[in-house]
């Protein structure tokens, strides 16, 4: 990664330090499109110029030619994560989103794949490098089109989620990738950058692994026969209504006794005595989940 900086930095294994004080805007590193890991290094199907699972693939199929894919770290998305960890999700709609997201990724490799002699091993590969182009991937015009892009840099660079708090940003221009002090530093400061954040909360649970300020703002929403259901703390009057039709109306009794079976599967789930995670923000949102179904049970 020395060759990227223009700076004098101090590398560890998971994070860059300057060396020197910097001005704001100044270069800290620099890499080049040609050295960076793209699409389009392996397609020129428009289709495919920005699909993640394509370039984890790809890299995956590739990494005994090029070494610098094995010298990468994983990104801690709830992807990889243990099993233990998610199964304390279980009965909430993040369990659910992971879970079928992981099971999915499985399924592509099978598809994808043939005549692999180990492709248990062959899927882990893939799993460690789809973390590190989902979390640190970047969408950019690459002769004209939108590509998908990992620069290997990043992997060093530590996420900071609050713009604020970061102090690094990176600029694609003249067919280079050029990481900038967003203000000034001084010597030993930690580089840090903010990633695209999502406006919904899933999504940067399923790439980040990080839960909204405000978990009340989260939402429990599946489809139950013809109804879509919705639980939230500010329920609209449509979502209360549906829920009430099925509760009150004699003619849905038989649709009321499936909802409740839903509903006490997942309380049951989110009651059990092994959801004791460390994660404060974590046990929040599991009581949170279990309150809107506890709230609005179909009595």
């Amino acid at each position: 990664m020395e060759k990227y900086l223009k700076l004098p930095c101090n590398i560890e294994e998971d994070h860059i330090s300057l060396l020197s004080n910097v001005n704001k805007d100044d270069i800290i590193a620099i890499v080049k499109e040609n050295e960076a890991i793209s699409n389009n290094k392996f397609t020129d199907k428009p289709e495919l110029l920005e699909d993640i699972n394509f370039l984890a693939l790809s890299m995956a199929m590739d990494i005994k030619n090029n070494t610098i894919y094995s010298s990468l770290k994983p990104e801690s998305t709830p992807l990889i994560w243990d099993d233990k960890i998610i199964e304390q999700l279980n009965g909430t709609p993040l369990y659910y989103i992971v879970t079928s997201y992981k099971e999915n990724l499985v399924n592509i490799v099978k598809s994808s794949i043939q005549n692999c002699n180990d492709l248990e091993q062959f899927q882990k590969i893939f799993s460690l490098l789809h973390s590190i182009v989902y979390v640190k991937g970047i969408s950019c015009l690459i002769n004209n089109v939108n590509t998908l892009v990992f620069v290997p840099l990043l992997n060093y660079i530590k996420i900071s989620f609050s713009n604020e708090k970061s102090n690094t940003y990176i600029v694609h221009e003249n067919n280079q990738f050029v990481l900038k002090a967003k203000y000034n530093l001084k010597k030993g400061d930690v580089l840090t950058y903010t990633p695209p954040l999502s406006p919904i909360p899933e999504i940067n649970f399923l790439k980040f692994g990080v839960l909204p300020n405000n978990i009340e703002d989260m939402e429990v929403n599946f489809s139950f026969e013809d109804n879509e259901i919705i639980l939230s703390k500010n329920m609209t009057k449509e979502n209360k209504l549906v829920i009430r039709r099925i509760r009150k109306n004699p003619k849905y009794k038989e649709l009321k006794k499936k909802l409740k079976e839903i509903y006490d599967s997942n309380l049951k789930l989110l009651s059990r005595s092994d959801n004791d995670n460390n994660d404060n923000h974590f046990k929040a949102y599991i009581k949170h989940i279990r309150s809107l179904y506890e709230d609005n049970y179909p009595k």
